[in-house]
């Protein structure tokens, strides 16, 4: 008994002096060989990490001391190597575990470096704690002292980082350079960890197929699509992604070249595709080292399932075997297996690694395509799910994203909703249920939706359903001149309809869309010259149900060449506006070129096109229409537009024909307004100017400085681009004097305007003045509206005096009496309701109107020069819907008040 205890306690001394060594060897600071790697706390290169917490689990199993005893005497370090490490991996008790000799070497020509290939880890033993830094890293550390038996709930993985290594100049760039992003990963309570490994290699800068994306962004793309469906409270997993390839170029042949990007731990979207943006793919293929690696990337937690998911293009260039590195893992570890995916991968190297995962109770995926990539992504990181109903939504046999319904059998009643990739699990009651899948990124406005009665569903059972939309595939895709994919919105319709089916977008590469079958118009738009769209159509694309076709945009350009001449052969500067011919009521595009013209790029087609001068020195802005100008791609055509310009020469005589200066103002008909205004001086006899075709009208007044100007009409003037126009304004005149006062024949201050006698085109006007206005005008019949400007604000309706006639050389006078009788006005119905109607008020034997509006809730007061009148009212009865009228003939007499009431 006593030989007994004293040989155990030999072997426990024996055991802590060979411990006490191995921490001095860790916390020595001599610096260490490439072939020596130490484990350490988790590090990540760019991010700042906090140890994840968990919150349910221990994460080592409680070891009895005997066993902590057995483990310490065992470990016999076989070389210098092997004596600087500590191991971390929990081992079973039951299980009988030899760590002399590694179970996975990597080849003496691999340099040593991060997480390259090395033997499994076993149970910690109690050492110093480690703080040791490497490069850009911020270093956690894991007190290895404490009690096995009383794991803290901060918990850290282990991962190999290479030693220290001298900060040279490039080394302190690339601590300078690099992105730190910081994230807080939290490791949630789950049954399933999953660490996706992504292939970075030279490979993969490849672009695939007839896209202009590389096979690495696809790969992300997927990773970052499956992240998202991961968060589900159902089946929470932790998440992390290793890569390989991404840090050295091909020609460096680093064979170590792989780093834990986002460690496992609750997947967190916004922070992976922040880490996933920079990377770029361009180095080796050491698959069997990032496997290796990955299989320590897990965070030490019992009774949980580990799932690593490789994706690759090809065999490890390394000269290592991956398959041999898969099947170790598998040994050691029996709850890790290895789910491959070849992505993009030929025939030969596809047989080469589909081993990997026969070796390690995995799934052997081939993805041809980013579809196909997404759905074998799906079903690996939900392999280890527990479920009772696997729903499959594809069209033919590519997966399509959908949202699902599930409804408790022959009701409304809603049990789950929630959305698919393409491969859904789902696990409910044993039960009967109603399933209603909506395909929720179809391009049509009113989503396709079918429904799937009736599914029984045994708790037990996994049953397994394919929902298939009978639909075709359509790969859109628009290039411009130069053959490059160029962005794009693609507007759908039925065939002849113009209700808009579907849309879809595509950004600088192909779209690829399912549409049910028919025959469709499809017009797509992009962004043209001076921001305006331009589109194509094509007509008639037919659909067929699980057929595939493409249909390729080309937004080719063509050149339009400008420039504007007149009549005369004078350069011109203009505007342009260009009209799309089948569409006259929308500018495509417009724009001002100088007198030098210019050239336009713009898609091919028909065009109108209308052109306005824009010389300052003319008149008028002459305006023409080119219409049906066609425009054919990378060819140019040339339009030379006529501006026509007629000759107008004015010119100004008194009545004894000799010349005088004047103002000609110059108005277009039929709108009658005044277009140009051109003077001519007391040196000039005449004036000539450029004037557009048409018809036109000119007053003309005398150059003087009094007020009102003795003016003229010159009328019937019509201008053509062929014959010069001359016209005189010949001051033949009589006179008209007018002025305003009150009944008591004070004079009142007072503002005449005059008009073509029966129109109402305006002649002259004169300021407002309290004497008498004298107006010089050309023989003829005129009527004069006098307003009394006695109270600016509130302006009293006018006085007309009406048919006044004037004679050469004759003078003839007129007053307005300004007169205070007044006018009310209101509108009855039945029982002598007040209602609104419309009224207009005419002076006797005249047409002009006097005042007018609609009746209101009260009386309307108005007041009016003492006369005799007739009214005219209209109603409109909203229960017959017809138009009442009625005419009343009344007299308002020198202060009167006269009320008006309209019975209808």
């Amino acid at each position: 008994m006593f030989k007994r205890k004293f040989i155990s306690i030999g072997l426990i001394i024996l055991s802590t002096s060979l411990l006490i060594t191995a921490c001095k060897q860790k916390t020595d600071k001599t610096p260490l060989t490439e072939e020596k790697n130490i484990r350490v706390t988790q590090k990540i290169e760019a991010p700042v990490l906090t140890p994840p917490k968990h919150e349910n689990e221990t994460a080592v199993k409680d070891i009895s001391d005997s066993a902590q005893k057995d483990m310490a005497l065992n470990t016999t370090p076989t070389n210098e190597s092997q004596a600087a490490e500590t191991s971390d991996v929990s081992v079973n008790p039951t299980e009988t575990v030899t760590p002399e000799k590694p179970l996975i070497n990597p080849p003496e020509s691999m340099p040593a470096g991060e997480d390259a290939p090395t033997a499994p880890q076993s149970m910690p033993a109690k050492t110093e704690p480690d703080t040791i830094k490497s490069l850009g890293t911020t270093v956690l550390e894991m007190n290895t002292d404490a009690d096995v038996n009383n794991t803290p709930k901060e918990i850290a993985t282990t991962l190999i980082v290479p030693p220290e290594p001298t900060e040279t100049e490039d080394t302190l760039k690339t601590k300078t350079e690099a992105t730190e992003v910081t994230f807080s990963p939290k490791i949630v309570d789950a049954k399933t960890n999953i660490d996706i490994i992504l292939d970075a290699s030279g490979s993969q800068t490849a672009l695939f197929s007839a896209t202009v994306s590389s096979k690495f962004d696809i790969q992300k793309r997927a990773v970052e699509d499956i992240i998202l469906s991961l968060k589900q409270t159902e089946f929470p997993r932790n998440v992390g992604i290793r890569i390989f390839g991404s840090e050295k170029p091909l020609t460096n042949r680093d064979c170590s070249d792989t780093k834990l990007i986002y460690p496992v731990s609750e997947p967190d979207l916004d922070s992976i595709k922040e880490i996933l943006a920079p990377l770029e793919a361009k180095g080796e293929s050491p698959i069997a080292a990032a496997l290796d690696a990955a299989s320590n990337d897990f965070p030490p937690m019992t009774n949980v399932d580990q799932i690593i998911v490789l994706i690759a293009d090809g065999m490890d260039t390394c000269e290592t075997d991956p398959c041999e590195t898969a099947k170790a893992i598998h040994t050691n570890f029996p709850n890790t297996s290895i789910h491959v995916i070849g992505f993009d991968i030929s025939q030969e190297d596809a047989q080469k690694i589909e081993c990997i995962a026969s070796n390690s109770d995995g799934k052997f995926h081939l993805a041809r395509n980013e579809s196909e990539l997404r759905k074998a992504l799906d079903e690996a990181v939900n392999s280890k799910v527990p479920y009772n109903l696997r729903l499959s939504t594809v069209v033919g046999a590519t997966p399509i994203s959908t949202s699902i319904t599930v409804f408790k059998g022959s009701s409304n009643e809603i049990v789950k909703k929630t959305d698919s990739f393409g491969t859904k699990l789902l696990s409910l009651p044993a039960g009967i249920y109603d399933i209603m899948v909506e395909y929720a990124g179809s391009p049509e406005l009113k989503k396709p939706v079918k429904v799937i009665k009736g599914v029984q569903i045994l708790e037990k059972t996994k049953v397994e359903q394919t929902i298939n939309f009978d639909f075709g595939a359509i790969t859109l895709s628009t290039t411009d001149a130069n053959a490059k994919l160029t962005n794009a919105t693609y507007e759908i319709r039925a065939a002849g309809s113009p209700k808009l089916f579907a849309e879809a977008n595509s950004f600088s590469d192909s779209q690829t869309i399912f549409l049910e079958p028919g025959s469709y118009d499809i017009t797509a738009i992009q962004e043209g010259i001076a921001a305006e769209q331009v589109s194509i159509t094509e007509q008639n694309i037919t659909v067929k149900q699980g057929e595939s076709i493409s249909v390729p945009f080309l937004f080719q350009e063509g050149t339009i060449t400008m420039k504007g001449i007149t009549t005369q052969n004078i350069p011109l500067p203009f505007i342009f506006q260009i009209y799309k011919s089948d569409n006259s009521n929308k500018v495509f595009t417009s724009g001002a070129l100088t007198n030098e013209g210019g050239n336009v790029t713009i898609s091919p087609g028909s065009y109108d096109i209308i052109f306005i001068g824009q010389d300052p020195e003319m008149i008028a802005n002459p305006r023409t229409k080119v219409s049906g100008i066609i425009v054919k791609a990378s060819e140019t055509t040339k339009v030379v537009v006529s501006f026509e310009m007629g000759a107008l020469t004015l010119n100004a005589l008194d009545n004894t024909g000799k010349p005088i200066p004047a103002i000609f103002n110059i108005k277009i008909l039929p709108e009658g307004d005044i277009i140009a205004k051109v003077s001519l001086s007391t040196t000039e006899k005449s004036v000539t100017i450029p004037i557009p075709p048409g018809k036109y009208e000119v007053l003309a007044s005398k150059l003087i400085d009094t007020e009102p100007k003795p003016t003229v009409l010159i009328t019937n003037i019509e201008i053509t681009a062929t014959q010069p126009i001359s016209k005189t304004a010949q001051f033949i005149l009589g006179t008209l004097r007018v002025r305003g006062t009150n009944a008591k024949g004070q004079a009142i201050n007072s503002s005449f305007s005059v008009y073509r006698g029966g129109t109402d085109d305006l002649f002259v006007t004169a300021p407002p003045s309290s004497d008498w206005i004298t107006f010089e005008v050309p023989e003829g019949i005129y009527d004069v509206s006098a307003l009394n400007m006695e109270d600016e604000q509130n302006t009293k309706p006018p006085i007309w005096i009406k048919d006044i006639d004037v004679k050469v050389g004759k003078q003839v006078s007129h007053e307005a009496i300004f007169t205070a009788g007044k006018l009310k006005i209101i509108g009855r119905g039945a029982n002598n309701q007040i209602i609104k109607c419309h009224f207009k008020i005419f002076k006797y034997g005249s047409d002009h109107q006097l005042v007018g509006g609609d009746t209101g809730d009260d009386w309307q007061i108005f007041e009016i020069q003492p006369d005799s009148y007739y009214l005219e009212a209209g109603y409109v009865d909203p229960e017959a819907s017809v138009l009442l009228k009625k005419w009343i003939n009344i007299k308002v007499d020198e202060n009167e008040i006269l009320e008006v009431i309209l019975n209808f």
